[in-house]
């Protein structure tokens, strides 16, 4: 009986056609317990996706955890000395918690792993066996992918300060341009390493392109220590691997890919289906692990989340019944109808006739977009779980939140700032912990932490100014607009935390597959601001 004629769960079956492949190039199986000793992951937290971990004790009192992750254990049993190549793959399930959610949830991984000597040929065949494998699950996959060695080398030249760096490269991953600006220009990095940062941001095309489209930002010129020059060399040699193949239209030169840096090291990369807003394929090089556990050699290797392919499901069903739109999420109130309007005099009007048309969702079938309204706080999680393609969030819910998305252009719009107030005269006594009243307990206990400031996070969700006057809390950490409110209960702004206004936001997957689209929204929203300036 063949494969597909089984009673199999789709991913079942992906599953099985997978180890096929794997196994047809000469990759061996990987089986590893359940359970393993949490010591392991307790020292080796900075390489797992979250530092929480399901733990238990066994009958002999040991510490034991869940896995919650593969590549963990297989570089564990690797003995090589450098010199043996070690190709393995695995079908396995671990358990992290979920990121939007923070539930635990129970994954399901088919991967594999390529350790050792490593040439050029043994990373392009794994970024092939990727291309291959989401090839089995969807046919318009894309993989998007990257070179770690061109970000670390570019930040080395742009600044020695090391928040700057972790900012900008959180900025580069969510392609915030505005705000990647304003922090580079503020550390007065290169204007002409500047120029190349965004060259690369803006280069976007398939891989058979790439060499060519490098030579044409002259990267060769500016990348020029060992990470950044091997970088453009590796880039270069798998894009000529990949000349001839039909599967190099699905491959995608893309800067914003970063993954974990505490992970990857060198070539990464990520794929995407249509219908999923999450990336069901991640991968890349990951030498620095190998090092930090005192094995030789190089690494590369990837993983397929089986688990998600249940969405796909239900994506594909949805997809049968509904026409394509671009789905935007306005927020509602004032700043949703500013936008709204903004976007009708772009030409992307709905049905929406007047200011008290109490429909949720309205569409304009010519331009090809949906809108609905939510409520300002839960764009984030419409746009981030794909129920909507863009969407407007204030700063201050970005911050907070820390969603994964895109964060395309700033719109001027709703301008305020996340001050910390108190008392007129207040003065800080470090010599105790400073109680703090806020809303945003993200944003507080980053702002304090960058100064080394010992606080008392009071969560509450109205009346923040209450608290200082009636002794809950030494300070506020809230948003200011005109600080009339502060001023006629006779606090007064002490510090401003960050200035805040409304983004437009995409989901990083919907934004690759509807990328122009998405960017004509974009530009014609810059263009009227601009105009409007």
């Amino acid at each position: 009986m063949k494969i597909d004629q089984l009673d199999l769960r789709p991913e079942e079956l992906v599953s099985l056609s997978l180890r096929t492949l794997y196994k047809r190039h000469g990759y061996e199986l990987f089986r590893m317990s359940k359970f393993e000793k949490y010591e392991y992951y307790a020292g080796n937290k900075d390489f797992l996706v979250s530092d929480r971990v399901i733990t238990f004790y066994d009958t002999n009192g040991d510490l034991l955890a869940l896995k919650p992750d593969v590549t963990l254990s297989i570089i564990k049993n690797y003995f090589g000395s450098g010199q043996e190549k070690q190709k393995l793959f695995y079908h396995e399930n671990v358990y992290r918690p979920d990121l939007s959610s923070g539930q635990f949830r129970e994954i399901q991984q088919t991967g594999l792993e390529c350790i050792g000597p490593l040439t050029g040929e043994d990373l392009s065949e794994t970024v092939m066996l990727a291309a291959e494998s989401l090839q089995e699950i969807h046919p318009g996959y894309q993989i998007h992918f990257s070179h770690l060695g061109l970000l670390t080398d570019l930040l080395d030249q742009l600044t020695a300060d090391e928040s700057v760096k972790r900012t900008a490269i959180r900025l580069i991953s969510r392609r915030s341009l505005h705000d990647l600006r304003v922090l580079l220009q503020e550390s007065e990095a290169s204007e002409v390493m500047q120029n190349v940062l965004f060259s690369l941001m803006e280069l976007s095309c398939p891989i058979g392109e790439l060499p060519e489209r490098l030579n044409a930002v002259s990267a060769d010129a500016f990348f020029r220590n060992e990470a950044g020059s091997r970088a453009i060399r590796e880039l270069k040699e798998i894009a000529g691997r990949f000349l001839n193949s039909d599967l190099s239209t699905h491959m995608i030169f893309d800067f914003s890919v970063i993954n974990d840096l505490h992970y990857y090291n060198g070539i990464i990369f990520q794929g995407i289906i249509p219908g999923l807003p999450d990336a069901i394929l991640a991968g890349g090089e990951y030498d620095r692990l190998l090092q930090r556990m005192g094995k030789k050699g190089r690494a590369v290797g990837f993983a397929v989340y089986l688990s998600l392919m249940e969405k796909l499901q239900n994506a594909e069903a949805a997809d049968d019944t509904e026409e394509e739109f671009l789905n935007i999420a306005l927020p509602k109130g004032r700043l949703g109808e500013k936008v709204y309007e903004l976007l009708a005099s772009a030409g992307y009007s709905g049905e929406k006739t007047q200011e008290n048309d109490r429909r949720l969702v309205f569409e304009n079938r010519k331009a090809g977009v949906r809108y609905f309204w939510v409520k300002p706080s839960d764009v984030t999680i419409y746009v981030e779980r794909g129920a909507a393609d863009i969407g407007i969030a204030g700063k201050d819910i970005l911050l907070e939140n820390n969603p994964e998305l895109f964060e395309l252009l700033d719109l001027k719009i709703g301008v305020c700032r996340m001050a910390v107030a108190g008392p007129k005269g207040f003065v800080d006594d470090r010599e105790r912990v400073l109680r703090v009243a806020t809303k945003y307990p993200r944003i507080a206990k980053d702002y304090f932490a960058g100064r080394s400031r010992d606080i008392d996070i009071i969560k509450l969700n109205g009346s923040i100014e209450l608290a200082p006057i009636l002794g809950l809390s030494d300070v506020i950490v809230d948003i200011v607009e005109t600080g009339k409110t502060l001023a006629d209960n006779d606090l007064q702004v002490l510090k401003t935390v960050c200035p805040i206004s409304a983004r437009l936001v995409a989901n990083p997957t919907s934004y690759r597959f509807q990328k122009t689209m998405i960017q004509a929204v974009t530009d014609q929203l810059e263009k009227l601001l601009t105009d409007q300036i």
